[in-house]
């Protein structure tokens, strides 16, 4: 899942992402967060986002698969949120 912005990515080679499971657990860990629109999203399989923020070069990304609902959008800052903390 790319989460860095336009402007981030317009500026530098890299994209910003947090990755996405299918493998779901009964138990989720903090920081993990269900996909409810995961259809919506193009994925194949119920998923989940899970704590790994990393980079990845541009050329690299070889399919875009769609986008999140509003409602998981919501999802994934609230779990950017959790898992830097409050920087205040």
């Amino acid at each position: 899942m790319i989460i860095s912005s336009q402007s981030y990515q317009q500026e530098r080679p890299d994209v910003i992402l947090m990755a996405i499971t299918s493998q779901i657990r009964n138990t989720l860990t903090t920081g993990e967060a269900i996909l409810q629109d995961w259809q919506q999203a193009g994925l194949l399989k119920p998923s989940l986002l899970k704590p790994l923020i990393a980079t990845l070069e541009k050329n690299q990304i070889i399919k875009v698969m769609g986008q999140l609902s509003t409602a998981d959008r919501s999802r994934l800052e609230k779990t950017i949120q959790t898992i830097l903390g409050d920087k205040k």
